[in-house]
């Protein structure tokens, strides 16, 4: 129970994070629908994984549960970009700049290395600890943002992070 409780307190501080106003000069509102799909997103992520989980114990590797997932999303997306015909948009988008199709082969492999490592991550070490990582690594990347970009954090901002970098199991 307490390693479960660790991570639904590390999630409430991302949340917090997240929807709180920064106190910064570009003040963002936060709004009903932000909070839903930050909770949704943050209920995802562990709904995911909890399935991941099951799906990891049928195949050999990690590299075959990757094509197999990849293949029905890649199936998905495609179905949906079909029915609401977007598929030749994205394609002339994509090839109208060898630049855009460089970044974009890019972007493709850089998460695919990292879906790799997520998906070992989760088959040594368990939900929780890919659900810790993956919600760190996603803090790390907005506090990142706003170091970057010189935004100010509100002081319940503050807090949030520290219940996400200093939660306990």
């Amino acid at each position: 129970a307490a390693p479960r409780l660790g991570v639904v307190v590390m999630c409430l501080g991302a949340a917090v994070f997240l929807v709180m106003d920064g106190g910064g000069k570009n003040k963002a509102t936060t709004s009903f629908l932000g909070v839903a799909l930050v909770c949704a997103a943050l209920a995802a992520d562990g709904l995911y994984t909890g399935a991941q989980v099951k799906l990891i114990e049928h195949c050999d590797s990690e590299f075959t549960l990757m094509l197999f997932l990849n293949v029905w999303q890649g199936l998905f997306s495609l179905g949906i970009a079909l029915a609401h015909g977007e598929l030749s948009a994205a394609a002339a988008v994509v090839f109208s700049d060898p630049r855009k199709a460089l970044a974009l082969a890019a972007f493709a492999f850089s998460k695919a290395l990292g879906t790799v490592f997520v998906y070992k991550l989760l088959r040594e070490a368990g939900t929780l600890v890919v659900a810790t990582v993956t919600t760190i690594r996603k803090i790390l990347t907005v506090l990142l943002s706003v170091i970057y970009f010189g935004h100010s954090l509100a002081p319940a901002q503050w807090v949030a992070l520290l219940l996400v970098f200093f939660h306990k199991y």
